[in-house]
């Protein structure tokens, strides 16, 4: 199947507002660069909470493993594998 070039133009009602176009990339960035922060924050504590806590790695690594498992199993619901 051959797709026509160049694509019909919208109909004038399915035209995208320019202004909206914008805010939704903003949005977006603005929630990319709170999770990034989020995510420094988290890796740069880590270390500091590891050490406070007294255990060996084996258990220490069990228990991230776990809750590692559980926020992805959060984000995907149902995998597919």
């Amino acid at each position: 199947m051959v797709a026509a070039w160049p694509l019909p133009p919208k109909p004038a009602g399915q035209l995208r507002n320019p202004q909206s176009t914008i805010r939704t990339r903003m949005t977006t960035r603005a929630r990319a660069v709170i999770a990034l922060l989020i995510a420094i924050f988290f890796l740069s504590t880590s270390g500091l909470l590891i050490k406070l806590s007294g255990w060996d790695a084996l258990p220490l690594n069990g228990a991230r493993s776990l809750i590692a498992a559980a926020v992805m199993w959060l984000f995907l619901r149902r995998p597919r594998f």
